[in-house]
């Protein structure tokens, strides 16, 4: 619902898809309800980087915007994203050393109080604990071009997307080695301050321990995939 609603200039051009990693009959209807694209996945091997690398076969448009199933997009979200693209191309024009903008990455943000605000009574005076990140951690990237993808609000350059070879089927933290391997291939990368989408985040700490269990574990193996990537390009180039 909050999909259709966003803003831009030309509608026609913005695309919206319910990407399901099966092909149930609920959710396509569901689809159908908001009169928008539906993409099923038949015994999909590769969790959520299969579910979008089907997405991206059956698709065209040159930028893609990600969002999980618990994340809202504002109405200006395409209107505060995909200029960053305009300026880029405009700016590439007059420099050819500038990088192409692979990614544009817009904080993660909640709508409800998280573990420690919650518990602390402190909605109004504790910042939601992701924020440390998404507002200063991530930003601080920009200097190096190469902020983190974290997997949801988000608008990447299809290009970028395909150089990189996909989403990576290896790892469980598909976003963050997608954002590496897109920087790799010389795409620079942003991370805006300014939440564009928010979203649920958990209350309990079950379930905030196995989703941090989940990401460390993601990152580990991901950067065990870089490094074997790597090593495999300096032999390459040692040959």
């Amino acid at each position: 619902n909050a999909a259709t609603r966003m803003e831009y200039p030309d509608k026609k051009l913005v695309h919206i898809y319910l990407c399901d990693d099966s092909n149930r009959v609920e959710v396509k209807d569901l689809a159908a309800k908001f009169s928008i694209g539906y993409i099923g996945l038949e015994n999909n091997q590769h969790a959520k980087s299969g579910n979008l690398n089907n997405a991206l076969a059956k698709s065209s448009s040159p930028l893609v915007a990600t969002f999980d199933a618990d994340m809202i997009p504002y109405s200006n979200f395409l209107l505060e994203t995909v200029p960053y693209y305009v300026q880029n191309q405009l700016d590439r024009q007059d420099d050819e050393e500038i990088k192409p903008l692979g990614l544009v990455q817009t904080p993660q943000s909640f709508y409800n109080a998280d573990l420690f605000q919650y518990n602390l009574f402190s909605e109004n005076t504790v910042p939601n604990e992701q924020d440390f990140f998404s507002r200063e951690v991530n930003v601080l990237n920009n200097a190096q071009e190469a902020a983190i993808y974290t997997g949801s609000n988000t608008v990447i350059l299809r290009q970028a997307i395909v150089d990189a070879g996909g989403f990576p089927t290896a790892t469980i933290t598909e976003d963050f080695e997608l954002g590496i391997l897109i920087n790799s291939k010389g795409y620079t990368s942003i991370s805006t301050t300014e939440p564009m989408a928010s979203g649920l985040t958990p209350t309990d700490i079950p379930s905030v321990i196995k989703q941090r269990v989940r990401w460390g574990r993601g990152v580990v193996q991901s950067v065990k995939n870089l490094q074997l990537l790597t090593n495999k390009d300096l032999t390459i180039k040692q040959k």
